[in-house]
């Protein structure tokens, strides 16, 4: 059966493209700057797929655009009563809209980040399977890092929540996800892509909770401690290395923790 293919330049569009944005992270006006688009035919049926760059407007992030579609594939619309051509649509890089690296992602240790992108990954390229278990990975490695005991995974949720580490509410919530990876790695069962977003989310909130957010919150937690040297100190009654030991048994940090803080209080009651 002989096939035909017809290859035309598309001119640059004035009328905006509505797409997800990678940058944005939501969908956003973007220009069309270039693109093809093929035609092929046969005795039968009439394919096309058009090929774009397109620029956001808002960031300008460029993206690749990729739509596609025949003559014989048709979607009923019953709020119109009428048949509509079946277009698909691709971007790439792939993305999902809300799923994306996490802000100050650089304050989570280099193993959990590590799995989280190539979860992220996982999940742009709809490999559920593997998101799965990407996302059950990432819990048995904050339960790693946090250094919990147990022989099963089970168990070292439990003792997240034990050392308060999580709260109780959340540590039923890892166990939820512990169970998508079972099923994952187990079963080879795919979770829909709405199950493994939501899934995703909550590891996100996790991650913010454990690491990212008392990162965050130090310098403020530090300016109180400070203050609290500083009327401690203010008559130098007693040496510096007393101080040290005292900040060291107050706030549970180590000794050169604590030595910044004692000498970072003498500082500014110097001024």
């Amino acid at each position: 059966m002989p096939r035909f293919l017809k290859v035309e330049v598309k001119a640059k569009e004035d009328k905006p493209l509505w797409a997800l944005c990678s940058i944005c992270r939501r969908e956003t006006n973007h220009d069309l700057l270039s693109g093809y688009e093929t035609k092929e035919s046969d005795e039968v049926m009439q394919y096309w797929r058009s090929y774009c760059i397109i620029q956001c407007r808002g960031c300008h992030e460029l993206s690749f655009f990729l739509q596609s579609g025949d003559s014989e594939s048709f979607a009923h619309d019953p709020t119109t009563n009428e048949w509509e051509t079946i277009i698909s649509t691709e971007l790439f890089p792939s993305r999902i809209e809300g799923i994306d690296r996490l802000t100050h992602h650089y304050y989570l240790p280099h193993q959990i980040r590590l799995i989280l992108e190539e979860t992220i990954s996982a999940l742009r390229n709809k490999l559920n399977i593997l998101a799965g278990i990407g996302i059950r990975a990432l819990v048995e490695a904050i339960c790693k890092q946090c250094n919990t005991s147990g022989r099963d995974l089970e168990t070292r949720i439990n003792d997240l929540a034990e050392k308060k580490i999580i709260t109780p509410e959340s540590s039923k919530i890892l166990h939820s996800l512990r169970f998508i990876g079972n099923k994952s790695a187990h079963e080879v069962k795919a979770h829909s892509q709405k199950e493994l977003q939501i899934a995703f989310q909550v590891i996100e909130h996790l991650l913010k909770g454990v690491y990212i957010i008392p990162k965050l919150a130090k310098p403020m937690e530090d300016a109180v401690r400070i203050e609290a040297i500083k009327k401690a100190i203010k008559d130098r009654s007693e040496p510096h290395d007393i101080h040290i030991e005292n900040a060291v048994k107050k706030y549970g940090i180590n000794h050169i923790q604590a030595t910044r803080l004692v000498d970072n209080a003498y500082a500014q009651l110097d001024r």
